[in-house]
C-alpha cells in the first residue's frame, strides 16, 4: 500500500530525529562515563598524595608513625579504604577496620613515585585498586636516632568500588533513554498534526482538480495566501488552466471555423451537381456545371492544404534545414521568380540598401511562404495601382523585413486578432472581398518555427505595416 506524502514526511523527520537523539544520547552517555572514571581518578591521586604528604623522608629512611597520623577519608558516607605497607609486606597502617583485601595489593613492582592502577572483583562488584611506592634506598650514610622507626620503602594503596559509578551511569542511561523516547514520541504526535496541517491545502487543491473536467475549464482553484511554494504552485495552476481554456476555446473556434469553410465549396459543388442531374443537358450546361464544381474543388483543396499547414507540428524539422540567407539578393530573386506575372506586379515595390549585407538565419521556402502571404493580404486590402512596398533593414542587430500596403488599414479592436485562424473583419465580409482568414496565421505559424517575431502596424484609411525580425548575421 502506497504511503500518503504526510506518512512518508513523518518518517522521514522520525527516523532523522531518531538517529539524532540516539547520537546524542550515546555522546552524553560516553562523556559522563569519562568524567566520572576521571573524578574518580583524581580522588584516589588526591588520597594518595594526602597518604604521602603525611610520611616523613630522611636520607636513609622513610618514617611513618601510626599513631602520630589519624588520617581519615570519606565519601559517599562511606569510609575510604586505604592502607600503608612495608617492603616485606607487613602492614604498617590503614584507614580503621578496612574490609577489603587490601593485603593483596601489598607488594608492588610499579615504578618508584608513579601511580599505578588495577582493576578487581570482590563481593561480585567491580573495584580500582590505586597504589604508588617510595623508595628510599638511596639514602645511607645519615645518622638518625635509634628512637625513630624507619623503612627502606612504603607502598601506599587505596581502593574504590565501582558500584556508585555504574549506579550513576544506570541511572543516566535510563534517563537519556526516557527523554529521548518522550521527545520521539512527542515530536511524532506534533510533528504530524503540523504536517497534516501543512499539507491540508494540497488535498484541498487535489479535491477541487478533481472538479476540473473538459465542460468545466473555466474553474480555478480557490485563493491560498501561504505566501510560500504552495500558493505558487496553485497560482501557477490556474495560469495553466487559463492557458488550457484559451488554447480549448482556440481550438473550438477552429473546428468551427474549418468544417464552416469546408461545409460551404461542398455544398455549393453537391447542388450543382444535383441541379445537373435533375434531366438531361447539352453538353454545354454540362461542362460550365462541371467547370464551376471543379473551381469549389480547388478552393475546397487550398483550404485542406492550409489547415494542413497549421496543423502540422514540424518546427523541430524546419530548424534543423535552417541557412544562411543574403537576403537582399534573395529578395529579389524571390520577387522576379513569383510576383513578375501577377497582374499587380508594377506595384510591388523592393527598398534596401544596396550596400548592405544583411545574412539571417532562416528556411527559404517557409520565408518565402510568409513574405508571399504578407503580399498577397496588402494587394486583397489595397486599391490597384497603390504601392506595396517589400523593405529590409536592419537596426541594432536585428533584421526587420516588412510589407507595407497603402489600403483601409484595420480598425484598433481587431489589429490584436489579425493573426488568428479565420478572422475576418466584419468590412470585408460585407464587402465581399474573398478570403478564408488562414495567410496571416500561416505567417504566424512560420515566424514561430523560424525563432522571429511578428507585429502589424496599422492606422485605419492609411494602411498596414506587418513586420518580420530577425536576428542579424552581418
Amino acid at each position: 500500500m502506497p504511503l500518503s506524502l504526510t506518512n512518508r514526511l513523518m518518517a522521514f523527520f522520525l527516523v532523522a530525529l531518531a538517529i539524532v537523539l540516539t547520537a546524542f544520547s550515546i555522546a552524553i552517555f560516553f562523556f559522563a562515563r569519562f568524567d566520572l572514571n576521571h573524578e574518580l581518578e583524581d580522588r584516589a591521586a588526591s588520597t594518595l598524595e594526602t597518604l604521602v604528604a603525611a610520611c616523613e623522608v630522611h636520607q636513609n629512611g622513610i618514617e611513618w608513625e601510626p599513631q602520630q597520623h589519624q588520617i581519615s577519608f570519606w565519601h559517599e558516607d562511606q569510609p575510604t579504604i586505604w592502607a600503608v605497607f612495608d617492603p616485606s609486606g607487613r602492614m604498617v597502617d590503614s584507614s580503621p577496620a578496612p574490609t577489603f583485601p587490601v593485603s593483596e595489593f601489598s607488594r608492588s613492582n610499579a615504578p618508584v613515585n608513579s601511580i599505578t592502577q588495577e582493576n578487581y572483583i570482590w563481593l561480585d562488584q567491580d573495584w580500582q585498586v590505586f597504589k604508588i611506592r617510595l623508595d628510599s634506598s638511596n639514602y645511607k650514610n645519615a645518622n638518625v636516632s635509634d628512637k625513630k622507626k624507619l623503612y627502606q620503602g612504603l607502598v601506599f594503596i587505596t581502593a574504590w568500588p565501582l558500584n556508585s559509578m555504574s549506579y550513576s551511569l544506570i541511572r543516566l542511561t535510563w534517563t537519556l533513554t526516557f527523554v529521548a523516547v518522550s521527545a520521539w514520541i512527542i515530536a511524532a504526535i506534533l510533528g504530524r498534526s503540523f504536517c497534516k496541517k501543512a499539507l491540508a491545502p494540497l488535498s484541498d487543491m487535489s479535491k477541487a482538480v478533481k472538479r476540473i473536467t473538459a465542460d468545466q475549464l473555466s474553474y480555478r482553484l480557490g485563493s491560498m495566501p501561504t505566501r510560500d511554494e504552495l500558493q505558487l504552485l496553485s497560482e501557477a495552476f490556474n495560469g495553466l488552466m487559463d492557458r488550457l481554456e484559451y488554447s480549448f476555446a482556440q481550438q473550438s473556434r477552429f473546428t468551427s471555423e474549418a468544417s464552416h469553410q469546408m461545409r460551404t465549396p461542398l455544398t455549393a459543388m453537391l447542388g450543382q451537381l444535383d441541379v445537373a442531374l435533375r434531366r438531361d443537358r447539352d453538353p454545354e450546361e454540362y461542362k460550365r456545371v462541371l467547370s464551376s464544381a471543379r473551381l469549389q474543388v480547388v478552393r475546397l483543396q487550398k483550404i485542406v492544404e492550409l489547415l494542413l499547414f497549421l496543423a502540422r507540428a514540424d518546427a523541430g524539422s524546419i530548424t534543423s534545414k535552417l541557412e544562411m540567407i543574403h537576403v537582399k539578393e534573395w529578395l529579389k530573386d524571390h520577387l522576379k521568380t513569383s510576383w513578375n506575372d501577377h497582374q499587380r506586379s508594377n506595384d510591388i515595390q523592393l527598398e534596401v540598401d544596396e550596400s548592405s549585407q544583411i545574412m539571417v538565419q532562416s528556411h527559404s521556402a517557409m520565408l518565402g511562404q510568409a513574405i508571399d502571404n504578407l503580399i498577397d493580404n496588402a494587394i486583397k486590402y489595397s486599391d490597384f495601382g497603390s504601392k506595396v512596398i517589400v523593405r529590409v533593414e536592419s537596426l541594432a542587430g536585428i533584421t526587420i523585413v516588412e510589407v507595407q500596403d497603402h489600403g483601409k488599414g484595420i480598425k484598433k479592436s481587431e489589429v490584436a486578432q489579425v493573426f488568428d485562424p479565420f478572422f475576418r473583419s466584419s468590412d470585408n465580409r460585407n464587402n465581399g472581398i474573398e478570403g478564408f482568414g488562414l495567410g496571416l496565421a500561416i505567417v504566424a505559424r512560420i515566424a514561430t518555427a523560424l525563432d522571429a517575431e511578428y507585429c502589424v502596424m496599422s492606422k485605419l484609411g492609411e494602411g498596414s505595416t506587418f513586420q518580420l525580425k530577425f536576428k542579424s548575421r552581418v
